[in-house]
């Protein structure tokens, strides 16, 4: 009874540091801090194991190493994000002339070529109907 008790506990113990585990794991990952963590806990590793010994030149690389990753990420995140602006070419693609197509399989088939894109519609006697866009990849 006694063990089945203990064996109770232990697995309780066990699940909720697993989720823990877990939810630290994906919140490091979503926000990008996972380096500066790893680093932290390497060196929080070595401190308790005494392999590098406490005084303020390595606590001063210490915090080097570990503000440098974390600068390093926010460097990284900032120029993501910077990456994903739109650009001014995309405007003025966006003013060009389209190459216009009859579609040699269908000639009732009309195509826009831009720089970017290309259009497909159909000639229908309403007008022309449109049917999809196709993005071009650079």
């Amino acid at each position: 009874m006694i063990g089945a008790i203990v064996t109770l506990i232990f697995n309780m113990v066990l699940a909720i540091v697993k989720f823990i585990g877990r939810l630290a794991k994906k919140l490091l990952f979503a926000t990008g801090l996972i380096v500066p963590v790893a680093v932290a806990l390497i060196f929080a590793l070595l401190f308790g194991l005494n392999v590098i010994e406490y005084s303020p030149i390595s606590l001063a690389f210490v915090g080097v190493l570990c503000g440098g990753s974390f600068l390093y990420v926010i460097y990284r995140s900032i120029k993501k994000r910077l990456g994903k602006l739109p650009q001014r070419s995309a405007k003025i693609l966006a003013e060009v002339q389209p190459r216009v197509f009859r579609v040699k399989q269908n000639p009732k088939y009309i195509m826009y070529e831009y720089p970017d894109k290309v259009e497909l519609y159909e000639e229908t006697k309403r007008g022309r109907k449109y049917i999809r866009t196709d993005k071009r990849r650079f």
